[in-house]
C-alpha cells in the first residue's frame, strides 16, 4: 500500500523476507549450538509455527469455498490436494511460500550443522554460493532442473539465504561496526530506489536486484552479527520498541496483513496515507491478539514438552 504517490514501498517485502530467513537461520543455529537437542528443536518449531498457520489455512479454505479468498495472496491452487499439500508444508501458494521454505530449513538444519562441523564454515559459504548460482541460472532461464524440494512460486528455495544466517552464528570475531552500518544503509537505499514502486521520484530502477538473494543474505548476516555484538550504530535502531514488538508478533503480522489490507481497501477512505495508518494499526492489533490467544499458549506447550524430554533424557 502506498503512503503517498511518491512513497509506495510495494515490492520490497520480498527483500524483507530475506532478512527474516537470515535472522531465522542465525537464531535457530545459536539455539542448537547452545545445547538444544534436535528433538526439542523440532518440537518447539512445530508448536511455534503450526497452530496459527493451520488456523489461517482453515480460514482461507472456508473463504475460498465461499468464493471470497484473495486469488493473489491468500489462496490454494489444485483444490483439495493443493490444500492437503499446504498442511503438509510441501506446497506454498501466495504468501504461504515462505512457510514451506522455512519448514524445509527446519528439517535440513541439523544436517547442515553436521556438515559445517565436519567441513567448516568456509565450505558452507561455498555451498551457499553454489546454490545461489544454481538458483539464479534457473531464474535467468537456463535449461537446467530447478533446485526445488517443496513447491513454491519461486525459482529456488532460498537455502542460500538461510545458510547466510547459519554462517553468521559461527562468526566469533568482532566485525567493523561502522563498515557494516554502511553496508546496511547502502542495501536499504538500493532497495528503496531500485525495488520500491515509487520512492522520492525513483520507480523500480533496478527491480531485478531483489532477486540477488546471496548479496542481501550476506549484508543482513553481517548486520545481525553487528547488532548481536552491540554496534553503537545499528543496535539502538534495531532495538527500538516498534521493531521489538513487530519481532514478537511478526509471524502473525505476515500471515494476516494482506487480509487487513484487502479489507481496508474496501473502506471509503480516499487518502492513501490514512489507509496506511488504519492498516498498520489494525494489523498490529490483530497480530498481537493472534500471538496472545494462539501462538503464546502453544509456545508454552512446546517448551513444557521439551522440558519433559530433557528430564527424561537426564534420567
Amino acid at each position: 500500500m502506498a503512503i503517498t504517490p511518491w512513497l509506495n514501498f510495494h515490492g520490497i517485502g520480498h527483500v524483507g523476507v530475506y532478512l527474516f530467513f537470515v535472522l531465522s537461520g542465525f537464531l535457530l543455529t545459536k539455539n542448537l549450538m547452545n545445547g538444544q537437542g534436535t528433538k526439542a528443536f523440532i518440537v518447539r518449531r512445530f508448536f511455534r509455527i503450526v497452530p496459527l498457520y493451520y488456523l489461517v489455512l482453515i480460514g482461507v479454505f472456508i473463504l475460498q469455498a465461499l468464493g471470497h479468498a484473495n486469488p493473489l495472496y491468500l489462496h490454494f491452487s489444485s483444490g483439495l490436494s493443493g490444500t492437503a499439500l499446504h498442511f503438509l508444508f510441501v506446497k506454498g501458494d501466495g504468501i504461504f511460500w515462505t512457510i514451506s521454505a522455512e519448514f524445509l530449513f527446519y528439517l535440513l538444519l541439523p544436517a547442515i550443522l553436521l556438515f559445517t562441523n565436519r567441513f567448516g564454515v568456509i565450505a558452507l559459504a561455498f555451498a551457499a554460493i553454489l546454490y545461489f548460482v544454481w538458483y539464479f541460472s534457473v531464474f535467468l532461464g537456463a535449461p537446467i532442473p530447478a533446485p526445488k524440494i517443496v513447491g513454491i512460486n519461486h525459482s529456488g528455495q532460498f537455502i542460500d539465504v538461510f545458510l547466510c544466517g547459519v554462517i553468521a552464528a559461527f562468526i566469533n570475531r568482532q566485525v567493523n561496526h561502522s563498515a557494516v552500518a554502511l553496508v546496511f544503509i547502502v542495501a536499504l537505499l538500493v532497495t528503496l530506489i531500485g525495488v520500491a514502486r515509487s520512492f522520492l521520484g525513483f520507480e523500480r530502477e533496478l527491480y531485478d536486484i531483489r532477486f540477488a538473494s546471496i548479496l542481501y543474505g550476506a549484508a543482513f548476516a553481517l548486520t545481525i552479527v553487528s547488532v548481536h555484538q552491540g554496534s553503537r550504530w545499528l543496535t539502538p535502531i534495531m532495538n527500538n520498541y516498534v521493531l521489538r514488538f513487530m519481532g514478537v508478533v511478526g509471524f502473525g503480522w505476515y500471515l494476516l496483513h494482506f487480509a487487513v489490507l484487502q479489507y481496508v481497501n474496501t473502506l471509503a477512505v480516499p487518502e492513501s496515507w490514512v489507509r496506511f495508518i488504519i492498516s498498520f494499526g489494525l494489523t498490529a492489533l490483530i497480530s498481537w491478539l493472534a500471538f496472545v490467544l494462539v501462538e503464546k499458549p502453544f509456545i508454552r506447550i512446546g517448551h513444557k514438552l521439551t522440558s519433559n524430554l530433557n528430564t527424561t533424557a537426564a534420567r
